[in-house]
């Protein structure tokens, strides 16, 4: 499973404030196609040794996330939150434009919050997706995880259908989040 290279960039709340690590997206956060034990946020808080809040929520786009950040985000303290929406935004047929001011809406605001957001990428058919999540994060100043599947869409060993992988695609998913938010962990 070959990794692009990193691209780095000026990091906004490098050493961030607050307390929980908070994975905030849509079913590829939650774990579906594997369950909440086997999702991506499971799998590394166990490697890691922290607790990561999953707030992930099937079928969810960026609407939606707006509509809950207060809830499930700004009030849970975060240090850290690892961002995955967009791709609902692109299956729904949004426009691509209000999908990436609605990412860049919610990673201001919890950036004004003295924490570090993950952008965790998905690219898509449909719009040009890749190279929009790689500028919102350049533009934002956050870390990037550019195609969270990238190379497994079609492979039945980690795919439990046709976008949502299973525990063993979500264990990949992991690493590639880990490579990522390692940097960042230290001690809150």
């Amino acid at each position: 499973w070959l990794w692009p290279e990193s691209k780095t960039w000026p990091i906004v709340n490098a050493q961030p404030r607050g307390t929980s690590i908070i994975a905030f997206g849509d079913s590829l956060t939650a774990g579906q196609g594997a369950g909440a034990d086997q999702s991506y946020p499971a799998q590394l808080g166990r490697r890691l040794g922290v607790d990561i809040l999953n707030m992930g929520v099937s079928r969810e786009n960026t609407i939606d996330a707006l509509a809950r950040l207060e809830l499930d985000v700004m009030s849970q303290d975060p240090r850290i939150v690892l961002l995955e929406f967009g791709a609902n935004d692109s299956l729904q047929a949004r426009d691509i434009n209000e999908t990436f001011e609605n990412l860049r809406t919610i990673i201001e605001r919890i950036q004004q919050a003295g924490a570090l957001v993950i952008v965790i990428g998905v690219a898509l058919p449909r719009g040009d997706y890749g190279s929009r999540f790689e500028a919102l994060a350049r533009q934002t100043g956050c870390p990037l995880v550019p195609d969270l599947l990238d190379g497994m869409l079609g492979d039945r060993e980690i795919m439990a259908d046709g976008i949502h992988p299973n525990g063993k695609g979500y264990a990949i998913v992991a690493d590639r989040v880990e490579a990522v938010l390692r940097p960042y962990i230290g001690e809150p």
